[in-house]
């Protein structure tokens, strides 16, 4: 969950705050609907960082959602998928 900045509520079980830590990212952008987005993980970590020879810095990846799910029609969801890299 993404919440923005200026954000300043408690956080509810079983929400946690935490910081990301900086550092190189591999960032793609998808748009669709989110029973279908395996696919691009599965190009991302089997073809994408393969061929150009990057290692992933940890097996946790993030999300940033830049749309509303209650007034997007999931076909339109659009998201950024962050790949931590080592480097």
């Amino acid at each position: 969950m993404n919440l923005p900045p200026s954000h300043r509520g408690p956080q509810a079980p079983p929400l946690e705050p935490f910081t990301l830590g900086g550092g190189l990212c591999a960032v793609m952008r998808y748009r669709g609907p989110y029973a279908a987005m395996c696919a691009t993980y599965r190009w991302l970590y089997g073809q994408w960082l393969v061929q150009l020879g990057h290692e992933a810095a940890n097996p946790q990846v993030f999300e940033d959602y830049l749309h509303n799910p209650r007034d997007t029609a999931s076909a339109d969801w659009l998201l950024d998928i962050y790949l931590p890299l080592v480097g």
